[in-house]
């Protein structure tokens, strides 16, 4: 079995009955992740004021349609495909 782990976590190997498993605290973030830092008190004012914000917010918005805007093509595709045999 061919598992992937998520990006920014360790290898994933199945468990077998032997196995014990350490829970990970929830509050620390993936080893990965633990470099970032978070934005200083001022920025996301800066970026509020700068119109940038708006901006990423509007990616993100539109990244949450994607799934959404893509069922819509594959049915349309799929009633296409079902008139033209």
């Amino acid at each position: 079995m061919d598992i992937k782990a998520p990006y920014g976590y360790q290898e994933i190997i199945p468990l077998t009955k032997t196995h014990r498993v350490a829970l990970p605290d929830t509050r620390k973030p993936p080893p990965a992740f633990r470099g970032l830092n978070a934005l200083p008190a001022r920025k996301p004012k800066e970026l509020a004021q700068s119109a940038v914000l708006a901006q990423i917010y509007a990616h993100i918005m539109s990244l949450a349609d994607v799934g959404r805007l893509l069922d819509r093509r594959a049915v349309s595709n799929r009633a296409t495909a079902a008139k033209t045999r």
